[in-house]
């Protein structure tokens, strides 16, 4: 790590920090996380999901993993730099222009890069299950897709893991414990953070996943007997078509 220079603290997440640093030698600024876990063994750090993920992904709209550094047993992830986010980018287009959402250009310019590169990532067999604006790099109109520590290689018909995405981005079937689930969870966290553009506000901001079920039903409908997988758990919580009327959720079930 002798190489970089450390310029300034980026982040602190649940699995990293981040700093901004640069290469001493060859002058180019990169983006440095630390993982916050120790590794025993060089074969331990190369085999973290989110080193093994963008080693196979290597796209101009993918955020590139330049080096993994391990020293003693913290590891290190170094990245190629940008200068912020999506999120940033809307919050200083807001407060300098006091628009609420951005221009529809640069929409269709950011929802273009970030479509073709969720493509070739599921094309390659992977989903990303956390796509937030937080989680698009931005800078002078390039959008790099990044933060793949919650990515994972789709196999069909397998059992995934629930709890997966930040709740304002996550995809009903995930909140309705569905046992098997798809690429679709990054479509519907790109369809999200597309209306959260326009508007500059998130799409559904509920504080608990079933106020976040209630206020998807109210925009897309209750959820059909049809979904079978799905229906027992929204009838619960008053989810389900009852004569196309949705029953409104009681107190308790908003905690």
């Amino acid at each position: 790590m002798d190489k970089f220079q450390i310029i300034k603290n980026c982040g602190d997440g649940t699995y990293g920090t981040v700093v901004e640093a640069v290469n001493k030698t060859t002058r180019e600024t990169v983006a440095i996380k630390k993982m916050k876990r120790k590794f025993e063994s060089w074969d331990e750090a190369m085999s973290l999901r989110e080193v093994k993920t963008l080693r196979r992904l290597n796209h101009k709209f993918v955020v590139k993993l330049k080096e993994v550094i391990r020293v003693q047993n913290d590891v290190y992830l170094v990245f190629e730099h940008m200068k912020g986010t999506i999120l940033d980018h809307m919050r200083e287009y807001k407060r300098f222009r006091g628009a609420h959402g951005l221009p529809n250009e640069q929409i269709r310019t950011i929802m273009k890069q970030l479509l073709v590169g969720l493509a070739f990532i599921h094309e390659r067999g992977y989903f990303h299950r956390d796509l937030k604006p937080e989680n698009l790099l931005y800078q002078d109109g390039s959008l790099k897709i990044a933060d793949f520590g919650l990515s994972k290689e789709f196999v069909a018909n397998q059992n995934q893991t629930n709890y997966v995405s930040t709740r304002w981005y996550r995809a009903p079937e995930i909140m309705l414990r569905q046992k098997k689930y798809d690429c679709g969870i990054d479509i519907f966290a790109a369809g999200c953070i597309f209306a959260e553009m326009f508007s500059g506000d998130p799409l559904f901001p509920g504080s608990s996943e079933t106020d976040m079920l209630h206020r998807i039903s109210k925009l897309l409908g209750c959820v059909p007997a049809s979904w079978k997988e799905g229906y027992e758990v929204a009838s619960s919580i008053g989810l389900t078509n009852i004569h196309g009327a949705l029953i409104e959720p009681s107190q308790d079930q908003l905690v």
